[in-house]
């Protein structure tokens, strides 16, 4: 299978871009080309690599178990280049992340050039939606959640937690009655297909029956609600902060406490960049939920 060494490279790029069409552009290769190459694996192995579908491809279990050897095989490469050239090689190439919006929005960006200057040839590519990536099948290489992973083929640390809060915009406080009671607030709530996270639920015991101010399935949505006087909203205290909000003065149940944890692949753990952005990660966010945002300690 001597030939097998560069049908790797191919297979590779294919099971990282999601198409054969973006594994072909980034290789400098015709479509048909690389289509013709992954078949050719794929009858020298035994095994169909990919699942073929409207959205993209998507990888069998033999690709999965073939996948780390692929990317160890890559990096090999990488490493016996630097070493050639009389260079210490640092942790390089793209680390795919998979965050919650609202951690894409205010928590990565501070960080990006602390993480640029201690490794300048690494780059992340962050994903952010409201769909957990499927870190088995390799749709990122590393994430933070709240929710611990069940996976055996998933290794994780936990961060530490979130204290949530409710929070709203200075005027909107100003404006509450004297005393006022949750009775009197209005609320800014997930819609109804994100009405099983924690959050959410607390906020529908509080509404008792009433309607929501604004409904959305969309993080940001919801806190530029808040921002503008929609009502009050429950965030993590940090973001809540970074978003110019204030506490809301109101006597309320205890809120839930999120805990969040970075999670990756084991066949990836000990690959140079997503160990690097995992250590990383841990670094910014060892004490917890800081009070100021990119922590001093990095």
């Amino acid at each position: 299978m001597d030939e097998s060494w560069d049908d790797l490279r191919l297979f590779l790029a294919a099971a990282q871009a999601g198409s054969f069409t973006a594994a072909a552009r980034r290789l400098g290769l015709g479509q048909a080309t690389l289509s013709r190459r992954i078949a050719a694996l794929e009858e020298r192995c035994g095994h169909v690599l990919f699942d073929r579908s409207r959205d993209g491809l998507h990888l069998t279990p033999a690709a999965e178990a073939l996948l780390p050897h692929a990317e160890a095989m890559s990096e090999a490469g990488r490493l016996g280049v630097a070493a050639l050239s009389g260079l210490e090689p640092g942790p390089a190439g793209v680390v795919r992340l998979a965050v919650p919006p609202g951690t894409a929005v205010d928590l990565i960006p501070p960080l990006l050039p602390l993480l640029r200057r201690r490794y300048p040839d690494l780059r992340l590519e962050v994903l952010s939606d409201n769909t957990a990536r499927d870190l088995s099948r390799h749709e990122a290489d590393v994430a933070i959640r709240s929710l611990r992973p069940t996976s055996g083929d998933l290794v994780f640390r936990r961060l530490g937690e979130s204290a949530l809060s409710v929070w709203a915009s200075p005027d909107y406080v100003a404006a509450l009655p004297k005393g006022a009671t949750e009775a009197d607030l209005d609320w800014v709530q997930w819609s109804s297909d994100l009405a099983h996270i924690p959050m959410a639920t607390w906020v529908e015991a509080r509404l008792a029956g009433r309607a929501p101010a604004f409904t959305s399935n969309s993080f940001l949505a919801m806190r530029a609600a808040a921002q503008h006087g929609a009502g009050a909203m429950v965030l993590p205290g940090l973001q809540g902060r970074l978003a110019g909000l204030v506490p809301v003065p109101v006597c309320l149940p205890p809120l839930p406490v999120l805990p969040f944890y970075v999670v990756s692949h084991r066949a990836l753990r000990h690959v140079p960049r997503v160990a690097a952005v995992v250590d990383f990660i841990e670094e910014a966010m060892r004490d917890g939920e800081p009070d100021v945002w990119p922590p001093p300690h990095l």
